[in-house]
């Protein structure tokens, strides 16, 4: 048998260090990305949301111009509106959009009741 002189070992162990570091490098890379895609789906579910909460507004108040408050329901969340007389025909719209799981965005927005038509719209999104 030669005598490797303490070669084996060594290099077996640098080794073994670098194939830890790296599956731990890609390990952390797995995590970052999942969490980013959860925040991606978060965005998405809010975008839907008030989207869908926008146009049963405007169906809203095309049947019903009075000033008030409400909630829509949705199966991902829901969203809370506050109609107020503005200038004239308009009307300031604030709506509300939260996720099951917490996600809001602020939508505010003036509706003209004439010419039935969003004619600003502002988003805020909090975390």
């Amino acid at each position: 048998m030669n005598n490797e002189k303490g070669f084996v070992l060594p290099l077996t162990l640098i080794i073994v260090f670098l194939v830890t570091a790296y599956t731990i490098h890609e390990l952390m890379t797995l995590q970052t990305e999942m969490r980013f895609f959860k925040q991606q789906e978060e965005l998405f579910t809010i975008e839907s949301l008030v989207q869908m909460a926008a146009y049963d507004m405007v169906a809203h108040l095309r049947h019903d111009e009075s000033v008030g408050s409400g909630q829509f329901q949705y199966e991902h969340g829901f969203a809370t509106y506050k109609i107020e007389k503005h200038e004239g025909e308009t009307l300031y719209i604030q709506l509300i959009v939260q996720t099951n799981s917490n996600g809001r965005r602020i939508v505010r927005l003036f509706y003209n009741v004439e010419d039935n038509m969003v004619t600003a719209w502002w988003e805020v999104t909090r975390q």
